[in-house]
């Protein structure tokens, strides 16, 4: 477990997208379609606790954070990615 603790570190230090508005300490990730309280507490957990995070997962993040959270369906039927895009610019 500590191996993929790692990982979703290094997914959070990943630079922020181009033109996304200044980081702070963490976006309401609860604003993102198939996001519940319980799931954003999960995902903050983890460490990611920002649009941009999400807006920058690759396939194999999804695969692994959703894999492991069991919500890689809905990460891809709502398109989290989409979302946090424009969630990050807004």
């Amino acid at each position: 477990m500590e191996h993929w603790l790692k990982a979703e570190k290094l997914i959070a230090a990943r630079a922020k997208p181009v033109g996304e508005k200044p980081a702070k300490e963490s976006d309401d990730l609860k604003k993102i379609t198939g996001i519940g309280p319980v799931l954003a507490k999960k995902l903050n957990a983890m460490g990611i606790t920002a649009f941009g995070q999400i807006a920058a997962f690759t396939p194999e993040d999804v695969d692994r954070i959703g894999g492991a959270l069991k919500c890689r369906t809905k990460m891809l039927g709502n398109d989290w990615i989409g979302q946090a895009k424009k969630l990050s610019l807004t």
